[in-house]
């Protein structure tokens, strides 16, 4: 996460909240799309600034959207690896232990 990402918020805990002395997150709506604006890394959390937002946030709530540079990547749904490119199936488990009825 850098600033001028686009993050979409997750929801947070109230234990997520708490760790930082964060600011209240009732002000950001889950699912919406915002703009990082700064970032403070610490040792153990970062800090997140929103663009048009008074407040810092924690980082873990949100997720950085796809900006379209990199493919989507193709998971197992038995084991939930990443399935390498250009194999039809997960090196790991084989997909054995899921039914794709």
């Amino acid at each position: 996460m850098k600033r001028g990402d686009k993050v979409k918020f997750n929801g947070c805990s109230e234990a997520q909240q708490k760790w930082g002395s964060y600011d209240d997150h009732s002000k950001l709506v889950i699912g919406e799309i915002y703009t990082v604006s700064k970032i403070e890394k610490h040792s153990w959390h970062t800090n997140v600034h929103l663009k048009g937002i008074n407040g810092k946030f924690n980082s873990v709530c949100f997720t950085v959207e796809d900006d379209g540079l990199f493919e989507p990547i193709q998971i197992c749904p038995c084991c939930h690896s990443v399935i390498p490119e250009n194999f039809p199936r997960c090196v790991y488990c084989d997909g054995n232990d899921y039914d794709e009825a």
